[in-house]
């Protein structure tokens, strides 16, 4: 094998996983789509909690500071405040 093999198969991998994606997604409901994102999100997330805990603690506060800030924002709707601020100004 050559360098860069392992990486090279990955961004085949991605891009056929893609195409076959966007050919099937015309035949699932838009309900079962979002559960499907929720659960990957929800999987990545407790993936990372795990991963992050066992190495390195410290950035486990880093790591919840930040979905703190995410969850703040939304809350505070800062993203569509901003950008009726961009858009009032132009």
């Amino acid at each position: 094998m050559f360098p860069g093999f392992g990486s090279l198969v990955n961004a085949l991998l991605v891009l056929a996983g893609g195409s076959l994606g966007l050919l099937l997604s015309k035949h699932i409901p838009e309900r079962m789509k979002t559960s499907i994102i929720w659960g990957i999100g929800l999987f990545t997330l407790m993936l990372g909690v795990r991963l992050i805990s066992e190495n390195k603690p410290e950035l486990l506060k880093v790591f919840f500071l930040v979905i703190f800030g995410v969850l703040f924002g939304g809350l505070l709707r800062l993203e569509d405040r901003i950008g009726s601020f961009g858009k009032g100004s132009s």
